[in-house]
């Protein structure tokens, strides 16, 4: 192998890594952007006081069908598509 083409080799290699590393580099930015903006520990601290307020919530009760129905209220006002 030349030594023309093993340069040629390295820069390609070297280029790609470039871009790998600042696209990565860019999208752990952006996602930590948004996790910590997302976040509220006492909206999830008052939905879990919500959840344990149903009662024991065993498959097939009334109080796991009334956490499951208060689940699909919340994901239905936030938007969500299920």
């Amino acid at each position: 192998m030349t030594r023309g083409r093993i340069y040629l080799y390295l820069g390609t290699i070297s280029v790609l890594l470039a871009v790998v590393m600042a696209w990565y580099g860019e999208a752990v930015v952006l996602q930590r952007g948004r996790a910590s903006s997302a976040f509220n520990g006492n909206r999830a601290y008052d939905d879990v006081k919500t959840q344990v307020s149903f009662g024991p919530r065993v498959p097939g009760s009334v109080s796991h069908t009334r956490t499951v129905d208060w689940i699909y209220q919340q994901l239905d006002a936030a938007a969500c598509q299920f």
